[in-house]
């Protein structure tokens, strides 16, 4: 018998059948590709066309012209009754003539109107053309700068996509595989196509992968936990941190410190000086190419950083600082980045300029320094001045420092406090604010306090911020853009042990804004956290406030896409309580993570809280032991805990100990216009409580899918809880029970034998 037979042909073809379905198939069966414009030297190949707004049963709601009168455009509330003549019988027949279509092209469209009232409706049949736009159009702002290439999911993390039995994935799999087995397929290509589509300067690779990799958001959480969380030293936590905030992801190298040996403490301070001047100089590299009039609108533009949102007064100045940015010289960035992160490692206990400083600390003179550095003893002192070196050798401190002098005489700074129960406080840009430049500040004892209103203690703007307490009972407050904020840069806020308090008023506690990675990292402690109060709630509602913090990455839509928020507590019984997004938000391209590795907690969140997120945003939420509390606060009921909301993704995921969760309509696991919103409760004898009244509004929970006409896909919402004897205050809940609500929530109450995948 020959080897290439029919019958061995029908063998082969039946292997790989079963291989396909009995095999690993935790990624997705769609290509993997860029858009042929970013891709082909053909000129004849376009970008797809890209639909925008909501439309129900083939009739416009958003986005489309609002002129009756115009008899040549489509307008809102028409119904597409024709394409090229082509009826149309639904929604998914409109999608599917409008994904084959190319920017530029034309199509005719026939449709009803109604010129009439709604008392006196009159029908008019039209005949109106619409001009297909890609997405580099709609979105051509952000875009501005371009970027040599945009990686491929696959091409991100490529060793996760070979994780096999993703838990979440593979329960879906199975409740899904009568009712809507290609559901998981559709909401896929829902993603890509939009991810493809929307693209930009500051858009970041790693909401890309999560994105496209929904199931993989515990590895990636994982993995980010642990970055933040193991290093000891203070340049590795500034290295991964400005890694994160590349949007390529690309590593930053820290050279070990090759200087002379100094001989005396002023000797040192020489040496600490160099350093400091070295980071200024690859600073000024990064800008030589903005002519003077450039540099001072960035400089202005970082004096008066704000949160602000499209159509407000002053968009139009906060918007051209984005583009001014993106002259800025990477690789000169990247080396000032990891000169400060070297300087951190160098003036830290164990660090080459620490020990030489601690060893000649008896013999230190206070003064004979030069302008730029200021020596203090063990005196209790008051600072006034800013300077690029201040060094306080102990002492009950108070630091009342001016704003910096963003582009000035002192450009990168540090402060180094040796002891002493110290008073930190500026009104704006005066502690740990790297504006243009790198701020450092050092404090290795005592019960101290923070204050700053706005733009500092871990803020970076262009430039890397970076605050590490060592030890003691620490205080933090302050209310815009404080506690470990970054746009375009590094903003971290580091505290190694104690009972801490941190107060802030919005935008604050580990943040990411475009380019930025935001990051609050407390060690040891019973600490809490407190971002609300400050803001009112841009949706008007009563006694609500919004928070756009704890662990929020947000962009900018039409101007950039977010950065990333990360807040990790590694030890200890805290407290959360953050206003309206929050807490594990992401919005635009932005992703908001938080790690709390131990200890009994308590969360309390508003709208858009607890691993919730809107319009392409990733959030993530990972407690990893202790018995919690998880509540949503508030009046309006919208998306908390594991619920999301348009092309998003929403991971609550809680690995041990008996929990409460209490929330209301669309909580615990929620997902709405093609979303991703998981809660996974893994062990533990827990109890939910909504107040919703009826069943499938809430616990795996999903609703409409107006927007973009459906995108030819449902949702995905999962709650599962899989161990435990639970109690249920919720309408259509059980124990040990499962089922499946609207398009498509999922619930699954659990006690298997064996729970695999979990933690």
């Amino acid at each position: 018998m020959k080897w290439f037979s029919p019958y061995r042909l029908y063998s082969l073809v039946l292997v790989v059948i079963f291989a396909f379905l009995l095999g690993d198939r935790s990624v997705f069966s769609i290509e993997d590709h860029v858009p042929a414009s970013e891709t082909s030297q053909n000129k004849e190949e376009r970008e797809p066309s890209i639909m925008r707004g909501a439309w129900s049963n083939l009739v416009a709601s958003q986005w489309a012209n609002s002129n009756k009168k115009d008899l040549t455009k489509l307008c809102i509330g028409d119904k597409v009754v024709k394409w090229d003549g082509i009826e149309l019988k639904n929604n998914d027949d409109l999608l599917k003539n409008w994904y084959k279509a190319k920017a530029g092209d034309v199509t005719k469209l026939t449709v009803e109107r109604n010129v009439g009232t709604l008392q006196k409706p009159q029908i008019k049949m039209l005949q109106v053309n619409l001009i297909h736009v890609g997405g580099s159009q709609i979105f051509s702002v952000q875009n501005v700068g371009g970027r040599k290439r945009y990686r491929k999911p696959s091409e991100i993390h490529p060793d996760w996509d070979k994780i096999s039995a993703l838990p979440l994935k593979n329960l879906a799999l199975r409740m899904l595989e009568e009712k809507d087995p290609s559901a998981i397929g559709n909401l896929a290509s829902a993603f890509r196509r939009t991810t493809d589509a929307v693209r930009g300067y500051y858009r970041n690779d790693e909401v890309v992968y999560l994105l496209n990799r929904p199931f993989h958001a515990e590895v990636w959480g994982r993995n980010l936990g642990e970055q933040l969380s193991n290093p000891k030293e203070n340049g590795a936590l500034i290295a991964k941190a400005w890694r994160y905030s590349e949007t390529e992801g690309t590593p930053l190298k820290i050279s070990k410190s090759n200087f002379p040996v100094a001989n005396s403490f002023a000797g040192w301070v020489k040496v600490a000086e160099s350093r400091i001047a070295k980071i200024d100089q690859a600073y000024d590299r990064a800008f030589q190419k903005l002519s003077e009039q450039e540099r001072s609108q960035l400089t202005a533009w970082c004096k008066t950083f704000r949160p602000l949102w499209r159509g407000q007064r002053g968009w139009d100045a906060f918007s051209s600082g984005f583009q001014l940015n993106k002259k800025a010289n990477r690789d000169a960035l990247r080396q000032a980045a990891a000169f400060t992160a070297q300087l951190a490692d160098d003036l830290s206990p164990g660090g080459t300029i620490f020990e030489g400083l601690k060893k000649f600390q008896n013999s230190a003179k206070i003064s004979g320094y030069g302008k730029n550095v200021i020596v203090s003893g063990l005196n209790d002192d008051t600072h006034t001045k800013t300077a690029s070196l201040i060094i306080d050798l102990g002492g009950n401190d108070h630091y009342r420092l001016p704003a910096h002098e963003v582009g000035g005489r002192f450009r990168s700074s540090v402060i180094v406090d040796l002891s002493g129960n110290d008073t930190y406080e500026s009104k704006n840009l005066g502690i740990a604010a790297g504006a243009l430049c790198s701020s450092l500040l050092l404090d290795f004892s005592g019960d101290d306090s923070y204050t700053c209103d706005r733009n500092g203690l871990g803020f970076g703007l262009c430039g890397i911020g970076y605050l590490c307490d060592f030890a003691g009972q620490d205080r933090y407050h302050g209310k815009i853009f404080v506690l470990g904020t970054a746009c375009i840069g590094v903003g971290l806020l580091v505290d190694k042990s104690g009972n801490d308090r941190y107060d802030a008023g919005a935008y604050s506690q580990a943040v990411g804004l475009p380019g930025g990675f935001g990051g609050l990292v407390d060690f040891d402690g019973e600490d809490v956290y407190t971002c609300t109060g400050h803001v009112a709630s841009g949706y008007g509602d009563k006694d609500e406030y919004s928070g756009w913090g704890q662990g929020c990455g947000f962009g900018f839509r039409y101007l950039g896409s977010g950065g990333i928020g990360a807040l990790v507590d590694c030890k200890g019984r805290d407290i959360y309580r953050v206003g309206q997004f929050g807490l594990g938000c992401g919005y635009f391209y932005g992703i908001g993570f938080v790690n709390d590795r131990d200890g009994d907690d308590v969360y309390e969140c508003s709208r858009y809280g607890l691993a919730s997120a809107a319009h392409y945003g990733v959030g993530i939420v990972l407690d990893d032991n202790g018995r919690d509390f998880y509540t949503a606060i508030r009046r309006a009921a919208v998306a908390e805990m594991g619920s999301t909301w348009d092309l998003s993704l929403g991971t609550l995921i809680d690995s041990a100990g008996d929990d409460t969760y209490r929330g209301a309509t669309y909580a615990m696991g929620g997902a709405a216009q093609n979303a991703y919103g998981f809660l996974w409760d893994k062990s533990g004898n827990d109890v939910y409580i909504t107040s919703n009244s009826r069943a499938g509004e809430a616990l795996g929970y999903a609703s409409g899918t107006s927007y973009g006409a459906g995108r030819l896909a449902k949702n995905l919402a999962i709650f599962w809880d899989m161990a435990g004897k639970d109690s249920y205050i919720a309408a259509g809940r059980k124990n040990n029970s499962q089922g499946i609500d609207g398009e498509y929530g999922i619930w699954v109450d659990e006690s298997p034998k064996k729970t695999v995948g979990s933690r």
